[in-house]
Order: structure tokens, then sequence, then C-alpha cells
């Protein structure tokens, strides 16, 4: 092997573990499920969907963690747990996020039903009244 080929695969082997080090943090994932995560509690999930909300807090807690790890080392990062750990909190705070809606909607239909029939009766007494006079 001649000189300048060996000097062309240890730049390519340098140039590889360089890019295969600088892997990127999942800021947009870890954003996302943050916000997924607040869109849940804004909903009443720690109410309603307490543990769906907690499982989707446990996992993006594990993936700051791997995230933090991963960050430590000089190179070879690998943000594939990362990624899966924030990949299962999104799905989890959307799950807490839509059993909270549904039980907020149920309540209003309840809420909204209870006042229908308290003016329904409302009326039929003021009826009731108008006629014995």
């Amino acid at each position: 092997m001649t000189f300048s080929a060996t000097i062309k695969i240890i730049a390519s082997l340098a140039a590889a573990v360089f890019f295969i080090g600088c892997a990127k943090v999942p800021e947009q994932k870890l954003a996302g499920a943050q916000s997924a995560i607040e869109l849940a509690k804004s909903a009443g999930a720690d109410q309603y969907a307490s543990p769906q909300l907690t499982s989707a807090q446990s996992a993006f807690d594990n993936a700051t963690a791997a995230i933090l790890a991963e960050n430590k080392k000089p190179f070879l990062r690998n943000y594939d747990d990362a990624v899966n750990q924030l990949d299962i909190a999104t799905e989890f705070a959307q799950q807490a996020y839509d059993i909270a809606k549904k039980e907020q909607d149920r309540i209003r239909a309840e809420q909204e039903k209870a006042r229908m029939e308290s003016a329904k009766k409302k009326g039929s007494k003021s009826r009731q009244s108008s006629k014995k006079q």
C-alpha cells in the first residue's frame, strides 16, 4: 500500500469517527415530548389520566438521562435510546391528553344535562303556580 493510500484511509476513518461522534441531540423530539406532557397537564391529565401522565413523565426523564449520559462521551454518541424514550413519552402524553379531554367532555355534558333538567323543572313549577292563580 502506498503512502498516499494509507493517508486517505486514515483521513476517511478520522472523518467517520468525527461524524459518528457528532450525533446531534434530538432537540425537536425533546421539545415535542415536553410540549405533549404540558398539554396533557393543562387538559387535567394529572386528575383524569394520572397513570398515563406518570408514564409519560418517567419516559421523558429516562430520555433526558440518556441524553446527559451520551453528552458525556467524547465521541461515538448515540441518541437512539433517548429518541425511543421520547417517542414513548409523547405517546403516553397523547393518551393522557385524550383521556382527560374525554373526561372533561363527559363532565361538561352531564353538567349541561343537569342545567337543562333544572331549567325544565323551574319552568314547569312556574307554569303550575301561574295556573293556580
